[in-house]
């Protein structure tokens, strides 16, 4: 156990930010690696920027390696073949749709009078895409103290820096960047003739928020660490909670300590494999709950559009033929998040089940499938309605008919058993007697049927 505070950390940020590229799992389900090829190989290539591959879950392939060019042209990547189809801590399909690496600096003014210099310069920024048009941005700030902090000290520069995704110049480099792969998105979709996804970009994008959305922050240590909480009173100012005896270590196994909480964590002691499979935990949570609060903002929204189903007063079959979809693109992202569960080492696995719970995605995504049952149950009542409607309407035809043909019937038996009433008759009279009573009989059923339909609304 260590209670000094090194005056120098390495603090990471995870920042998702919506993307102009809008893919599902419905899309991806046949043709996910050659849309990831096409994509990969459709951004433009710049200078301080490379394209990376995720391929067997931890592999990764650079632009301009051989390997990339290979993978690029179909060639199957031996590591996935070996690892990724059967298992050993591998998922089989990769993280992310493709990843931007930046060499430059992400600079941003940062006044503390806690921090040493001016500024914060986050190296290694990374940009990586996902279904949903979810973007997220990883990057690491070397944070040095002027001195030891006193009592709320560190909560507030840590408050500081979270502040700093804000920074315009950060935003324009990610609308760049953005706009590059979206447009080779966009190529990729026509070029291989895929279905448009279920959930557009208005569905699953807030235009009123622009930017990264929000920032969770990673304070790590590399100092020797016991597994017991560090720091003393200071871990609850790292890890956001209200009292240091509410942080416990998430996973002595490793042996350092680990506290993935809820907008800040911190990692102590932890040897660099160990370290980065908790990043790309907390990575992968981040994209988890971003793609739960989307399923249940789009539901809650077609949800009040929608509130006019149960009263079967649509004209159109597109708002069940959205709920059918949708129904099957949740089924979809249900079976890869419980894939990844299931795939996760055994300290991941331990660590991610108890931030599932603290960060209560299973509610979320109960919250989720509840929304889609009640969409399901207008499509169902409205539904109905419909189908009792359209007997109405189809009984009032036969009835029409039966009439028109017994009239008819009527007149002619009339006309072949009592020639003087051909004579009596002239033809318009018959021809009134032929459509006057069916029209006499529409009138009628036709108020029947209007007080059946109100009375069943």
């Amino acid at each position: 156990m260590t209670d000094t505070l090194p005056l120098s950390f390495t603090h990471h940020i995870l920042c998702p930010f919506d993307s102009c590229l809008v893919v599902d799992h419905t899309v991806l389900a046949r043709h996910a690696e050659e849309f990831r090829r096409r994509l990969c190989g459709g951004i433009p290539r710049h200078d301080g920027r490379r394209v990376v591959a995720q391929v067997g879950g931890t592999r990764e392939l650079t632009e301009g390696e051989e390997a990339f060019r290979s993978w690029l042209d179909g060639a199957a990547d031996e590591a996935h073949e070996r690892f990724g189809a059967h298992g050993s801590g591998h998922e089989r399909r990769a993280p992310s749709l493709v990843c931007v690496d930046l060499e430059e600096v992400l600079e941003a003014p940062c006044e503390d009078e806690l921090l040493e210099g001016s500024s914060v310069r986050f190296e290694a920024p990374r940009l990586s895409f996902h279904e949903y048009g979810i973007g997220l941005l990883s990057a690491k700030a070397r944070l040095t103290l002027r001195r030891a902090p006193g009592p709320g000290e560190i909560r507030r520069l840590l408050e500081r820096v979270a502040l700093l995704r804000r920074s315009a110049e950060i935003g324009r480099l990610i609308e760049v960047v953005d706009r590059d792969v979206c447009d080779a998105g966009e190529a990729a979709l026509a070029s291989l003739d895929l279905p448009r996804p279920v959930f557009s970009r208005e569905d699953v994008t807030d235009p009123d928020v622009k930017g990264l959305l929000w920032t969770h922050g990673v304070s790590v240590f590399d100092e020797p660490s016991g597994t017991a909480v560090p720091f003393g009173e200071l871990a609850a100012e790292f890890t956001n909670v209200a009292r240091r005896d509410e942080i416990r270590n998430l996973c002595p196994s490793l042996g350092g300590f680990v506290f993935l909480g809820w907008g800040r964590s911190l990692l102590v002691g932890l040897d660099a494999d160990a370290r980065n499979r908790m990043l790309a935990v907390l990575r992968r949570l981040e994209l988890d709950w971003r793609a739960g609060d989307q399923y249940n903002s789009i539901f809650m929204g077609r949800l009040k559009a929608y509130t006019d189903l149960a009263e079967g007063s649509f004209r159109r079959r597109e708002p069940m033929r959205w709920i059918e979809r949708a129904t099957v693109e949740l089924d979809l992202h249900r079976s890869h998040f419980d894939e990844h569960f299931q795939m996760l080492d055994p300290y991941s696995h331990a660590v991610a089940k108890h931030v599932y719970a603290s960060w209560r995605i299973p509610e979320q995504s109960a919250a989720a499938e509840q929304k889609l049952a009640s969409l399901n149950h207008l499509y169902a009542q409205g539904a109905a309605r419909i189908a009792r409607r359209n007997e109405r309407q189809f009984n009032v035809l036969l009835a029409v008919i039966t009439v028109i043909a017994l009239s008819s019937a009527g007149v002619d038996g009339a006309s072949a058993l009592a020639p003087r009433f051909a004579e009596q008759w002239p033809l318009v009279a018959r021809l009134g007697v032929v459509f006057g009573v069916p029209l006499l009989a529409i009138l009628v059923l036709g108020w029947f049927v209007c007080s059946a339909s109100g009375r069943d609304a």
